[in-house]
């Protein structure tokens, strides 16, 4: 006997609870305690299969974020402050705060010393204090690059 199309040949369907699943969940969920009582004693002994199951029951799934539209505006305090407020809202990853607030406080410096306020030597110990050098580059030739004076 052929079918009609989009005719099924058991128009009711499969009864709800049928089938291997469903009775495996039954008996898992009859010593569900007992079972993650033993997942989270193998956790603490070391096995890294149940510390894994653990930790992703536990731990929710990060999930991929565009932070392409992320923007800061106002005094320089008050963008540090967004982005903090950025970073703790997932609206940025640590990665890119950290150029934020590194752009931001480049932004500051060389307001400082254009206004006057930080003078060159300030400047050059801030440098010698703060910023990882390369090993090919000492902090004189990075002031040079700075403002293009030695």
């Amino acid at each position: 006997m052929a079918f009609s199309p989009g005719q099924s040949g058991n128009p009711k369907g499969r009864p709800v609870g049928i089938g291997t699943a469903n009775r495996m969940r039954d008996l898992i969920h009859l010593q569900a305690e007992p079972i993650i009582k033993s997942i989270i004693a193998q956790a603490l002994e070391g096995c890294q299969a149940s510390q894994k199951l653990c930790v992703e029951r536990i731990v929710p799934a990060l999930r991929p974020v565009d932070h392409s539209n992320f923007e800061v505006s106002g005094t320089p305090e008050e963008q540090v402050r967004q982005v903090q407020e950025g970073l703790l809202k997932g609206a940025i990853n640590p990665q890119q705060a950290a150029v934020w607030l590194r752009l931001n406080q480049h932004n500051m410096l060389t307001a400082a010393i254009k206004d006057g306020a930080l003078t060159r030597a300030d400047f050059a110990k801030w440098v010698q204090e703060t910023v990882p050098l390369d090993p090919i580059v000492d902090a004189p030739q990075a002031l040079t690059d700075f403002d293009g004076s030695q």
